[in-house]
């Protein structure tokens, strides 16, 4: 890569993580209508959590100018930002990273940080004990498609450039 500057490597993390977070969603869509058992018991939405914290800070007349349509596209778009972020912390630390095995790493540190995290933490889910192996498997499994997607995305983009 011509420019294998950390901010270079960052941007096209971001990206590539906008890739896996389309791969995800797609999967998360496909599991809700053909295995809804295994769905992971999500109590409220991350994207709305977020949107009501943020909504408790403004001043009740700007909370209160925020309309559905505005405040359901922020809500969906969250989890985009999550997955670039995600996958840009981790590219700007690897080099050449291996599609497999890094992807396979990336996915998991994304589920861990979520599942294992600040989800059960904030009441968004109930903790990872609790959970069916169904949906276990499910959302582990969906994110280390997610860290392959990303992880080869990455390596794609980068290619372009050198």
């Amino acid at each position: 890569m011509k420019n294998d500057g950390i901010w270079t490597k960052i941007a096209l993390g971001a990206a590539a993580g906008l890739a896996g977070t389309l791969v995800i969603q797609g999967l998360q869509t496909a599991n809700q209508k053909w295995a809804p058992k295994a769905q992971a018991p999500i109590r409220m939405h991350p994207g709305k959590f977020m949107i009501d914290k943020v909504k408790n800070v403004l001043p009740e007349s700007a909370a209160n100018s925020i309309s559905p349509g505005v405040e359901k596209t922020l809500m969906n778009l969250l989890p985009v930002g999550y997955g670039s972020t995600g996958a840009a912390l981790y590219t700007a630390l690897r080099s050449d990273p291996h599609v497999v095995l890094d992807g396979a790493a990336l996915g998991a540190a994304v589920w861990a940080a979520g599942y294992l995290g600040w989800l059960p933490a904030f009441g968004l889910m109930p903790p990872v004990k609790e959970h069916t192996p169904a949906q276990i498997a499910s959302s582990v499994g969906q994110h280390v498609l997610y860290g392959i997607a990303t992880v080869a995305a990455f390596k794609k983009l980068k290619s372009t450039l050198a």
